[in-house]
């Protein structure tokens, strides 16, 4: 922050390491993980010096933001001002997707509506595996309608249907789920 006031010249290696601090672009990609019935999503999030060569980390730049640093190291030597405008936006969707990313990059099926989020933030196609969480993403107005078994002879009730309708939206998209009433409700 001093720097930024200051009007004397800066040369050689200190120039570069502390010149005007480059500004970091978040890049958002995702891609299809695994192979079968049911594919994962993984993602990968990096920020990107804006017109130079060079990347940041998104859990280096997450922790400058959570400890109140205003810069952030980059790969290679240099300072990146940590996107603050961003990270207090869109920080907490950044840190849930993080914790929710295995090792693989694969992102767990609970975390997909924000990675939806983040992916209409940035400006970036969602995958087409969230295309499944569609209701969910979307507000939740309605479930797809339920498609009762063959053979059965009862008569739902209209919450009955509505809870069949949602475990099988919970089972296409892959997440689990509890459906719980009182006792003696016919579930």
């Amino acid at each position: 922050d001093r720097l930024k006031r200051y009007r004397g010249d800066l040369v050689g290696t200190g120039a570069r390491l502390l010149g005007p601090q480059p500004e970091l672009v978040p890049v958002l990609k995702t891609s299809e993980q695994g192979s079968g019935a049911a594919p994962s999503v993984g993602f990968t999030l990096e920020f990107e010096v804006q017109g130079a060569v060079g990347t940041v980390d998104a859990d280096a730049v997450l922790r400058a933001w959570r400890e109140g640093l205003g810069l952030v190291p980059l790969i290679g030597g240099g300072w990146a001002e940590v996107p603050r405008g961003f990270l207090d936006q869109h920080g907490a969707k950044v840190a849930d997707l993080l914790a929710a990313r295995a090792a693989s990059g694969a992102l767990a099926n609970h975390a997909l509506p924000r990675l939806a989020e983040l992916c209409d933030a940035l400006h970036v196609g969602r995958p087409p595996q969230l295309e499944k969480l569609k209701p969910l993403i979307e507000g939740f107005e309605s479930l797809p309608p339920a498609v009762l078994p063959e053979g059965l002879t009862a008569t739902l009730r209209p919450y009955q249907l509505q809870g069949v309708a949602w475990l099988q939206f919970l089972q296409r998209a892959g997440l689990g789920g509890v459906l719980a009433d009182d006792m003696g409700l016919g579930k």
